[in-house]
This record gives structure tokens, C-alpha cells and sequence, in this order.
């Protein structure tokens, strides 16, 4: 009788929780966003699918694109935490990709969310510098999904790179953020030379931000004027997301002209906020509306 009561709460659970990313997702869609994003990597594998189904087909409805999760990340997002990583499946990819409909999907290959992505016994310490150093991302994971997509737009979510200059800043300032650590640009980079067209980063930004406010209230300490704090922190997330921008976007797309690269830089600057995306675009392809999210800014 028990194990049929719980079985009955769960159940419940996953109904309910379905029930309101697919309302959120609508609520986005008839505000007339142009691409969602639905996370159903924390349900059962059927349970992902169906609520990913249900919120394409609402969405192709209005020509909307829609990105699905397969594999969890570790961390917290909002209201969906996780406190293992799970990677993702290459065996179920292309049965994913196919009942739902999904224009791109978000796989785990060992990123995670918040500025904590690895334990310290996860890392060695680098010896020149006395700073820990990550384990790298199981690519060979990514290679597997790529050979069952072929061609099939990649997205990695929980990517942020924990800059430590920003850490130490914070911490010279009154925070407390200790062995935080985050993804290194260069295997991001590598990333963005396979089918990866979107990697999601949102605590560089936090961090950046934090670290501004902290300084100002450390060097002023009579300053009350919000225009004073808040004016140093979005100016400093500005010269992080242009930072890089440049680092792992621009200096990769070489068959863009400058002219190109600058618009792209200003269009990025334009639609910055706390929840920050940086986009590689591999090829002048992956600039066609539903294959990549440049230049369907509405998604961040």
C-alpha cells in the first residue's frame, strides 16, 4: 500500500511539473518569443519526451524553434536542481530528436550549473599558478551524439568559465566563494569547432556584477545611490560578454568580413542581461533561422 502511495505522489509530481514548464513555454510563445527552450532532462525518459513533443507542436504552430534537453547537469537552474550529473545518451538521441521534433538539443557532457561545477578532489592544482584545475569534458560523449545527428545544431548549457579574476575580487571585497571553478575557454572552444552552435553561460555574468558591487561598496562605503553600483557592475558584464565574445566567437568566424564582426559584437552588446549566451556560428549554414540562434536574440 505504500509503494502504491508514493507511486501515486510521484506520478502526481511529474503531472503537475509537466503541466507548468509546458504552460511557461506557452506563456513565452504567445508573448511572441521566437525560440523556447524546455528542460524535461529531470523526468523519466518518456515523461521528456512527450512534454518536449507537446511543446514543439504548440510552437511550430507559430514558426517558433524549440530546444530540448537529453542528460542532466549537475547544479541549480531555477526551480530544476540536480546534485549528479548524468551525460547524455548517444543510444537515445536520435529517438529523442525524432518523436519529438526538437530544432536543437542541449546535451550533458559534464558541464553543470552555478559557480561550483567541479569538487576540488575533481581537479589537480596547476603547480605555476596554485589554482585548481578541471577535469576535461567528455567530448568523446559529444563525438558520439554528433555521429548519430549528423549536422544536428548542439547546445551546451551550464558553461560559464568562472573567471577568477572576478572571483578574487569578490573575495578581496568581503564575498566568500571558495575552490570555485569553472569550464575552461579553450575546451569551449573546442566545442565550437563541432556541431555546437550555443553555449549557455550565466554565472560569469553573476559573478562579474557581483564582483563590481562588492568593490564600490568596499571603496565607498557611504554610496547608496543604486545608479553608482549598478552603473560599474553592468558596465563590467558588458567588457566580460564582449571579452568573450571575442575570445570564443569571433576570432573563430573567419569568413565573416570585419564589417561583419562588428555588427555581430554590437547586435551581442544590445542584448545583454543577466542570463548571457554566447554563440559560435561555424559556418555561414548555421545562420539560417531554426538552425542557429543568431540572429533570434529573443531567446536570452
Amino acid at each position: 500500500m505504500l509503494r502504491n502511495w508514493a507511486a501515486n505522489i510521484l506520478k502526481l509530481f511529474f503531472t503537475l511539473t509537466t503541466e507548468i514548464l509546458f504552460e511557461t513555454c506557452k506563456s513565452c510563445i504567445d508573448s511572441g518569443f521566437s525560440s523556447v527552450m524546455i528542460d524535461g532532462s529531470h523526468l523519466p525518459y518518456e515523461e521528456n519526451v512527450a512534454l518536449t513533443k507537446k511543446v514543439v507542436d504548440y510552437a511550430h504552430q507559430f514558426d517558433v524553434t524549440v530546444e530540448g534537453e537529453l542528460g542532466v547537469l549537475a547544479g541549480v537552474e531555477d526551480e530544476v536542481s540536480a546534485e549528479h550529473h548524468t551525460y547524455t545518451n548517444p543510444e537515445e538521441v536520435i529517438d529523442f530528436a525524432t518523436r519529438t521534433g526538437c530544432d536543437s538539443l542541449a546535451i550533458s557532457i559534464g558541464t553543470s550549473h552555478g559557480a561550483y561545477k567541479f569538487k576540488p578532489e575533481q581537479c589537480h592544482v596547476d603547480p605555476a599558478t596554485g589554482r585548481l584545475v578541471p577535469p576535461p569534458l567528455e567530448f568523446a560523449v559529444l563525438d558520439a551524439v554528433m555521429e548519430k545527428l549528423p549536422g544536428f545544431p548542439i547546445v551546451l548549457h551550464g558553461s560559464s568559465s568562472v573567471p577568477q579574476e572576478e572571483v578574487d575580487t569578490i573575495n578581496q571585497f568581503g564575498g566568500k566563494l571558495e575552490a570555485a571553478i569553472g569550464i575552461p575557454e579553450e575546451q569551449l572552444r573546442k566545442a565550437a569547432k563541432s556541431a555546437v552552435c550555443k553555449i549557455n553561460i550565466d554565472s560569469d555574468s553573476r559573478l562579474a556584477m557581483t564582483a563590481a558591487v562588492r568593490k564600490v561598496f568596499a571603496e565607498k562605503p557611504a554610496e547608496f545611490d543604486p545608479r553608482k553600483y549598478l552603473g560599474p557592475a553592468r558596465d563590467n558584464m558588458e567588457k566580460l560578454t564582449s571579452t568573450k565574445s571575442l575570445t570564443c566567437l569571433v576570432l573563430k568566424t573567419n569568413w565573416l568580413n570585419w564589417t561583419d564582426k562588428v555588427n555581430l559584437i554590437i547586435k551581442m552588446r544590445l542584448c545583454q542581461n543577466a542570463d548571457t549566451a554566447f554563440f559560435y556560428a561555424q559556418s555561414p549554414d548555421f545562420l539560417k533561422p531554426g538552425l542557429c540562434y543568431y540572429p533570434k536574440f529573443s531567446y536570452l
